[in-house]
């Protein structure tokens, strides 16, 4: 997971990261939400499924008054498990603030790939190849 911090004016804006708090809900909390209101113009929410580099876009999420976000991936009309959600949000005085989340189900398919890729380098080295 990724988080990154922009300082401006001697204030430090942080952009956690998103968590889910109920099936295919999500929630992104964010500070500066009470100074500039959150926008499809201003907060990109893309979702990708594992294994595809194509984004599909969140354009229906709600802000509350606590500084939060909240979206559901079917409202968006999204059904899928195995999925990677960049968000990126800007300020009304520019900072730019990213965060991604990986579903469970993502992780475990990364994890998956990476042992196998790993066995086979084993063998690899096992059966005498060498770079």
């Amino acid at each position: 997971m990724r988080v990154r911090n922009a300082k401006k004016n001697d204030r430090t804006f942080v952009f956690t990261r998103n968590s889910k708090i109920s099936q295919d809900y999500y929630r992104i909390s964010c500070a500066e939400f009470r100074r500039t209101e959150p926008t499809t113009h201003n907060l990109v929410i893309n979702l990708y499924q594992w294994g595809s580099a194509q984004a599909l876009p969140i354009k229906r999420f709600y802000a509350g008054a606590a500084g939060e976000v909240r979206f559901h991936l079917a409202e968006n009309n999204i059904h899928i498990k195995e999925v990677r959600i960049v968000a990126e949000f800007t300020d009304k005085e520019g900072g730019t603030f990213e965060d991604v989340y990986f579903s469970e189900e993502f992780q475990n398919k990364t994890k998956e790939i990476q042992q196998q890729a790993q066995a086979v380098m084993e063998k690899a080295i096992e059966e005498g190849y060498s770079e």
